[in-house]
């Protein structure tokens, strides 16, 4: 009876062109990753941008979208039953308010992500706690340049003169 198989130079060759394939594919399947985490951060600044343009419906009606956020005895109203503190009509994003966090926990309702309240610069760096609310997956919070991965939105409102002055949403994706 004769037995048939493979060759070793022909396993050999096989293996070659597996690595080579191997090589070339990890590294379009690990920017897959980056881009879809990039992608998602989409989907939270388009929540943010609703949610800030619910809200500021709401204190249109009420008629306090020209009052500044006074400590937590500012300006409110209700979404979900719960009181949003307000700045000129928008979601309050500073420590000032120490529920601004969970104000805006509950506004987006995004449960695989941390939200907490820090200061951001022009560059994208978290620097502090007082501007903007930070919206981050995993368990590292984002500081100075590290864990460069998250969403944010300021409210730098100093006036009501400027509809939507000073509101900024937006992302930053080096660490994805």
């Amino acid at each position: 009876m004769k037995q048939r198989g493979f060759t070793l130079i022909e396993l050999i060759i096989v293996i070659v062109i597996l690595g080579i394939l191997a090589v070339t594919a990890a590294p379009k399947f690990i920017d897959i990753q980056s881009d879809a985490k990039a992608a998602t951060l989409d989907g939270v600044i388009a929540s943010m941008q609703t949610a800030n343009s619910i809200v500021y419906g709401k204190s249109l009606i009420a008629g306090n979208q020209g009052v500044a956020e006074a400590g937590t005895n500012g300006p409110t109203v209700q979404v979900n039953g719960n009181p949003v503190l307000l700045n000129f009509g928008y979601p309050s994003t500073s420590n000032v308010d120490s529920n601004a966090a969970a104000d805006w926990g509950q506004l987006l309702n995004v449960t695989d992500f941390t939200i907490a309240v820090a200061t951001i610069d022009d560059n994208g760096a978290v620097t502090g706690s007082a501007n903007g609310i930070v919206v981050y997956s995993g368990t590292a919070a984002p500081t100075g340049t590290a864990n460069r991965c998250f969403a944010f939105v300021k409210n730098n409102r100093t006036a009501s003169s400027a509809e939507g002055a000073g509101i900024i949403v937006g992302k930053v994706t080096t660490d994805c």
